[in-house]
């Protein structure tokens, strides 16, 4: 029972981060090597060294690699506090740790790619990025409501937690409840530390599931049955994306073809969606690939900065914009003669500016296009 919550709860919890990012691929890489290191840790030994190959992997998919350090050091703790931090037990794990650094320097930006994760963190504009905002229960409300929960059944089962274990649990939480995005590393390091403690030991000491293979077999016929009806069902249901900042489905089909080759102002979440389409961003979802200078010039300009807008409609040669609907753009272009609304929805709207011949793009137009996306 304690696994299949487990199951469920994460699901629910890292349904609204469930993009075409990298970050991913990134969570089985955590969960797998967080399992591992848990197993080792039980085993009373240390990891081999070629697990840090798996660092590797993940030092070149996604700049969460360095929760690995985290996971790592906490489990070490428990690991050393279990041998009495035998001399030998020690040594181990520190040369294990090496060799996981080492593997993070196999990347294709070498120091550089290894302090990314640090530069991000660093950046000023990051609290004007949503998932870079504070959680909140009405922005995250079904994270909340399983963090409730299963502090009601630790606080009924009273398990009890190992240092690391214990010092993991509340540092990931607190980033959690710092930025929204690292509420996937808390909900998955948790489903590995906390399910284990929550499990009936009633059933550890019984008998086991099965006292039969026909019984498995009756099992595994009816878990493949389920699937099959869940299949079947789901099929002659389709499901169709919510439309979103980040879905703008509708806004995109109503794009005049002679408008997406020329250059545009798009709001921050609908890059990735509109360079799929096979348009030239202003900017996208990769704040760290466009730096502090650009982002803040940036969020001036969507704020409302009619000066620092037209600056950029010259030095870029901007034809049309895509905007949020409440975005403080919205309601100067709206007030302006040089520009015109041609669509609109619940999630955004477009504006072309007035005149029949596109203007030619500034010099450093293509150069910033081709920068940002393009």
């Amino acid at each position: 029972v304690a696994l299949l919550v487990a199951f469920a709860g994460t699901y629910l919890v890292l349904q609204p981060f469930i993009l075409a990012r990298p970050h991913i691929l990134a969570w089985p890489i955590l969960a797998l090597w967080s399992a591992l290191l848990f197993i080792h840790r039980d085993k009373g030994r240390a990891p081999p060294l070629m697990l840090a190959l798996l660092m590797f992997v993940w030092s070149n998919v996604h700049g969460s690699y360095i929760f690995g350090f985290i996971v790592a050091g906490a489990v070490a703790l428990d690991a050393l506090i279990d041998a009495r931090f035998e001399r030998r037990a020690f040594i181990q794990w520190l040369v294990f740790g090496i060799a996981t650094l080492l593997a993070t320097f196999l990347n294709a930006n070498g120091i550089s790619g290894l302090l990314h994760p640090l530069a991000i963190s660093g950046m000023e504009t990051l609290p004007a990025i949503g998932e870079w905002q504070p959680s909140s229960p009405r922005s995250t409300p079904l994270f909340y409501f399983l963090l409730l929960g299963v502090t009601g059944a630790l606080l009924w089962k009273r398990p009890q937690f190992r240092p690391g274990e214990l010092l993991l649990l509340l540092l990931t939480l607190a980033m959690a409840f710092t930025h929204i995005r690292h509420q996937s590393v808390f909900v998955i390091l948790a489903a590995l530390i906390v399910t284990p403690k929550l499990a009936s030991k009633d059933r550890e000491r019984s008998d086991p599931m099965f006292q039969s293979r026909t019984e498995a077999r009756l099992f595994a016929a009816a878990a493949l049955t389920a699937a099959i009806i869940i299949i079947v069902v789901r099929s002659m249901i389709p499901l169709q994306p919510r439309e979103t900042f980040s879905n703008p489905r509708g806004l995109i089909a109503h794009i005049p073809p002679e408008l997406r080759s020329q250059p545009v102002l798009n709001e921050y979440s609908m890059g990735g969606p509109l360079i799929l389409n096979g348009i030239k961003v202003f900017i996208d979802g990769r704040a760290d690939m466009y730096g502090d200078a650009f982002v803040r010039d940036y969020l001036k300009i969507t704020g409302g900065d009619w000066a620092a807008f037209s600056k950029s409609v010259d030095m870029y040669g901007l034809r049309w914009t895509i905007l949020q609907n409440n975005n403080g753009l919205v309601r100067e272009l709206d007030k302006s003669g040089e520009w015109r609304r041609i669509y609109s929805d619940k999630v955004g709207v477009i504006h072309v500016r007035r005149g029949s011949a596109p203007a030619a793009p500034h010099p450093r137009a293509d150069d910033a296009q081709r920068q940002n996306g393009g």
